[in-house]
C-alpha cells in the first residue's frame, strides 16, 4: 500500500495512492468505496490528500455510508481559502453515498464562484435522494445524472 504523507496511513489507510508526488500529479481520477467509519479523516487529511492531486479530473465516493465523511470531503475544498483544491476537477459520482445534501449545493455553487476554470461539469446522484426542486437548483450549477 502507498500513501501521500503520513496523514494517510492513518486517516486514508485504505486509500491506495503513490507515494511519488511525480506519479500524483498524473492521477486524473481515482474511485474510493465504502470508507469505514474509524479512523474517520478529517477536513485537514482530507485536504492534505486532494491537495497532491492537482490533474484530478473525476472523484467516485461510491457507497459511503458515514454523512460526516462525505460532508468532510465537500468541506475540505474550501479548508485552506487560497488554494483551489483539485482544479480540473470536473466529475463527481456519488452513487449510493450519504451526505447532506446542501452541504454538496454549496460546494457546487462555491466551485462555480471561485473561478471559471474550477467549475464542477457533472455529479452522479442516486434517484430519489433529492427533491425536484433541489435537482432543480442543482442543475442550474451542473448536468445532473440520476441513477
Amino acid at each position: 500500500m502507498f500513501a501521500v504523507d503520513t496523514s494517510l496511513i492513518t486517516c486514508f489507510a485504505y486509500v491506495s495512492l503513490p507515494s511519488s508526488r511525480a506519479i500524483t500529479t498524473y492521477l486524473t481520477s481515482i474511485t474510493i468505496i465504502g470508507l469505514p467509519a474509524d479512523p474517520l479523516p478529517t477536513t485537514f487529511d482530507i485536504w492534505s490528500t486532494f491537495s497532491h492531486l492537482p490533474n484530478l479530473e473525476k472523484i467516485s465516493l461510491l457507497k459511503c455510508r458515514v454523512t460526516i465523511m462525505i460532508n468532510n470531503f465537500f468541506l475540505a475544498f474550501k479548508y485552506e481559502p487560497a488554494t483551489v483544491l483539485c482544479p480540473r476537477l470536473k466529475g463527481l459520482d456519488l452513487q449510493d453515498s450519504y451526505y447532506d445534501r446542501q452541504v454538496l449545493r454549496d460546494f457546487l455553487r462555491e466551485r462555480r464562484e471561485e473561478d471559471g476554470v474550477a467549475n464542477i461539469e457533472w455529479i452522479r446522484v442516486v434517484e430519489g435522494f433529492f427533491s425536484e426542486e433541489m435537482l432543480e437548483e442543482l442543475r442550474g450549477y451542473v448536468k445532473v445524472f440520476v441513477d
